[in-house]
C-alpha cells in the first residue's frame, strides 16, 4: 500500500449518525441555518466548513423541513438572557445574542434588523 493512502486511511469509518451530528454542527454555524434554499444547496453539499457569504441566500424557513426531536417534553421559555444555547431563529447565530436585549419569543425571532 502507498504510504499516502496509509496516511489518510482511518481504521473506523464514522457512522452514519456521526456525519449526520457534524453537519448539523456546521449547518449551525453557517449562514444556511435560516436559508430557505438549504436543502437542494450545492454548496452546503460540498463544504467542510461554515459558509458566512453567499449571494443565494434568502431568509426564511427551509423549503422542507428539517424534522428532528430536540427534546422530549417542551422547556419553558427562558427569562432575560438565559438559554443563549436554546435560542431559536436568527439569535441562534446572531453575534449579539450574548447582549441582546430584544425579547426573544419561544418560537424564535424570524426578522431582526439587528442580525449579524
Amino acid at each position: 500500500m502507498h504510504p499516502e493512502t496509509l496516511r489518510h486511511a482511518h481504521p473506523f469509518p464514522p457512522t452514519a449518525a456521526v456525519e449526520q451530528e457534524a453537519f448539523e454542527a456546521l449547518l449551525r454555524a453557517s449562514l444556511c441555518a435560516n436559508c430557505r434554499h438549504q436543502d437542494g444547496c450545492a454548496f452546503l453539499a460540498q463544504t467542510r466548513v461554515p459558509i458566512v457569504v453567499c449571494e443565494l441566500h434568502a431568509c426564511g424557513a427551509p423549503e422542507t423541513p428539517r424534522l428532528r426531536l430536540l427534546r422530549t417534553a417542551p422547556a419553558p421559555a427562558a427569562a432575560g438572557g438565559e438559554g443563549e444555547a436554546e435560542a431559536a431563529g436568527l439569535c441562534a447565530n446572531c453575534d449579539h445574542r450574548s447582549d441582546c436585549r430584544l425579547p426573544k419569543p419561544a418560537g424564535g425571532v424570524w426578522s431582526c434588523e439587528e442580525y449579524r
